[in-house]
């Protein structure tokens, strides 16, 4: 048995401190916010609305704020201070206490959940009721009217009322009617303009369209010329650096010819001062003073073949140098004039690219202008056909109305001939 690890281990799971508190009394440890959640209810109701009010700014403000509410709970619960203990984070209550504030927390909410279901059945009554009532002046509405009828069913003049309704309803049809094909015919004017309008919109994105291809076809053109350019510039551009090495190479040339020319002017006066001191013979002063000529000879001649050689390639250079700078300070106007060009016909592509966006948006509102229109039609001829059933309906019923007036002053004629005739008896 590793003793100094199961001291550590009863250390850190806090078994010793739980034995301890359960020896001095106070068996039943609980943190301050969940005993102030679970029996804030069994207080005056006060604390729980200054929880939403209060808002602590850190952590030990909370604590403090927390421990401050479970004693004021405690001191509102007439709990006796030798029953309970306050710590740092929690609250320690000997034991039966804990029991007795569970007991009286299941009590408390007992009261409530029965006051909330009185609350609940008295709203669900009162809906009841108002229900009924409506329904019993729905009803009262009901039989009034219903006597009324009765008592007016077999009077002449409602009868009289009934027929002659209908054929006032007729008038107000007609005039129904006509304002109704009143509105056909400007909805259909207003069509008409519209599919006017349609087709304009429509040539206008032909048009613009097809001078959008032109427009690509000539920046496409403008494009090729500017890489016909730009490969123009760069053959210039190595036909330079070629000529930039070859004159190098001749500088390099002449400057080895210079070290040697040096050298001979220092054999010559190393020839001389020989002379001078007369440590030569003079057959072999001669020698040196014939190869001397010679070499002088020699090297004016050349110096006079490499300086003209020399000029000639300066002149060459000067030359071909100012002309690839003329051609390449066309190639670069050439390219500007391109790519201004260029620039050009993008910002007018874009200018027409924005004109064809505002005609098609156009051509789009219109088409839902269109649709709009068409389906207000189709409402229209269907209200149409309905306005018309009723007044054929309506035509029927006036005939037939009309029939049994007809018959009625009949009736009411030979009505009066039988009582004149009865009078004359």
């Amino acid at each position: 048995l590793n003793i100094p690890l199961t001291r550590s281990q009863l250390r850190g799971s806090q078994i010793l401190d739980a034995v301890r508190l359960h020896k001095v009394g106070f068996p039943e440890a609980i943190p301050f916010t969940e005993f102030h959640r679970r029996f804030s209810i069994l207080g005056d109701g006060q604390q729980e609305r200054n929880v939403s009010e209060e808002e602590p700014r850190s952590s030990s403000e909370s604590i403090d704020l927390a421990r401050s509410r479970v004693k004021e709970l405690l001191a509102g619960l007439e709990v006796e201070d030798s029953s309970y203990r306050l710590g740092n984070t929690q609250v320690f209550l000997r034991g039966g206490v804990l029991t007795r504030l569970e007991e009286a927390r299941e009590e408390r909410l007992g009261e409530k959940i029965i006051k909330l279901q009185a609350l609940a059945r008295g709203h669900l009554a009162r809906q009841h009721l108002k229900k009924l009532k409506t329904q019993d002046i729905a009803i009262r509405c009901i039989q009034k009217n219903v006597r009324k009828f009765m008592g007016v069913r077999g009077w002449a003049w409602w009868r009289l009322l009934i027929k002659v309704t209908p054929l006032l309803n007729v008038q107000r049809t007609e005039e129904r009617l006509k304002q109704k094909e009143n509105e056909v015919e400007t909805l259909k004017q207003r069509l008409e303009k519209v599919e006017r309008e349609r087709k304009e919109f429509k040539e206008q994105a032909e048009k613009n369209q097809v001078r959008l291809s032109e427009v690509t076809a000539d920046l496409a053109e403008e494009h090729n010329a500017s890489t016909i350019a730009t490969e123009r510039l760069e053959s210039e551009q190595a036909e330079r650096m070629k000529l930039e090495r070859e004159k190098a190479e001749l500088l390099s040339k002449n400057k080895a010819l210079n070290l040697n020319t040096e050298r001979l002017e220092l054999e010559v006066l190393h020839s001389r001062s020989l002379d001078m001191n007369g440590f030569q013979d003079e057959d072999e002063g001669n020698l040196y003073r014939a190869k001397y000529e010679r070499a002088m000879k020699e090297l004016e001649h050349t110096k006079k073949l490499f300086n003209q050689q020399h000029e000639d390639d300066l002149e060459q250079l000067m030359a071909l140098k100012k002309q690839l700078e003329k051609k390449l300070n066309d190639a670069y106007e050439e390219v500007d004039e391109q790519r201004q060009v260029v620039a050009q016909w993008k910002r007018k592509t874009q200018k027409i690219q924005g004109e064809m966006n505002d005609t098609r948006l156009l051509l789009e509102e219109q088409t839902s202008r269109n649709a709009l229109l068409e389906k207000k039609q189709r409402k229209f001829d269907s209200e149409m056909s309905m306005v018309q059933e009723d007044r054929r309906q309506e035509q029927l019923a006036r005939e037939k109305i009309q029939k049994e007036l007809e018959a009625l002053k009949q009736a009411k004629s030979r009505l009066e001939e039988d009582l004149q005739a009865m009078k004359l008896d």
